[in-house]
């Protein structure tokens, strides 16, 4: 392994995602507060890190930092599993891709066997404990197994601003239903309308765009699970109201949440 000795450390699995695109889409900016892998397993595109541009195949994988700003654009018929995790050495607080970090782009010798145990993490149901228990084994395999066999790049990456960072960290919480554009600029001890300008001239949207654009997100994984009214959905989430959360999401997507549940695909996901 390169630099690093990974005997003790710790790892959290944050998500798994299988994501496949029917049409050409992209080209917004995204920021996560966790590290992020991208494997593509089908299709062709460009991904843009740091204002620099790669183009991406099968058999890409992709790594992004935290709080670093990627945009993708893509072909149609674009498939890619992405997970989400977290990493520190056992004796040190922050987290190791802070110090070290796999390169942004590059193309394992060894991806048919990564996407094998994709595959094979795709098929496991979340809702089972020994299932979620072997997804988060399956995962942390592939964290180490990129990191043992890739350099890390140990020059520190452009990062956001600091007092940014606090606010995209209070928009990715899981319990964050409710905008308050007053309380997240009194986080980053800025006024509303600095916080507005400076968000928005980094990230190129608003800080409310950017949060409806990740509810937005699971929302549709909700909509994808047949047990989970429309009300629920609408309570989960904090609407006022079932009616309220209808006109909010078909303003959003075009259609009304029981037309989305009724088209949307078991891989043809939105992010």
């Amino acid at each position: 392994m390169q630099n690093i000795q990974f005997l003790k450390h710790k790892f959290q699995f944050i998500s798994f995602c299988h994501v496949y695109h029917s049409k050409k889409s992209g080209g917004k900016i995204n920021i996560n507060d966790d590290f992020h892998i991208m494997h593509v397993t089908k299709g062709k595109g460009v991904v843009t890190v740091n204002n620099k541009s790669y183009r991406i195949k099968r058999g890409t994988a992709i790594a992004i930092p935290p709080f670093v700003e990627f945009s993708m654009k893509i072909q149609p018929c674009f498939e890619m599993m992405n997970i989400h995790y977290k990493l520190w050495m056992d004796d040190e607080e922050s987290q190791i891709e802070s110090q070290e970090h796999l390169p942004f782009v590059f193309q394992p010798d060894y991806f048919d066997y990564i996407e094998k145990i994709l595959r094979e993490i795709d098929l496991l149901s979340s809702e089972d404990f020994s299932k979620r228990l072997k997804t988060v084994s399956l995962v942390h395999e592939i964290v180490l197994c990129h990191i043992a066999n890739n350099e890390l790049v140990l020059q520190p990456s452009q990062k956001i601003d600091s007092r940014l960072e606090k606010v995209c960290r209070k928009l990715h919480s899981e319990n964050y239903y409710k905008f308050n554009a007053e309380g997240l600029a009194a986080l980053c001890s800025m006024s509303k309308s600095q916080m507005n300008r400076a968000f928005k001239k980094h990230l190129g949207l608003s800080p409310q765009k950017y949060w409806n654009k990740k509810r937005l997100v699971n929302i549709c994984f909700s909509l994808k699970d047949p047990d989970k009214s429309i009300a629920d959905i609408a309570e989960y989430f904090a609407f006022w109201d079932q009616a309220h959360f209808s006109r909010w999401f078909k303003k959003m997507t075009g259609h009304t949440p029981v037309e989305y549940r009724n088209i949307i695909t078991d891989t043809d996901l939105i992010i």
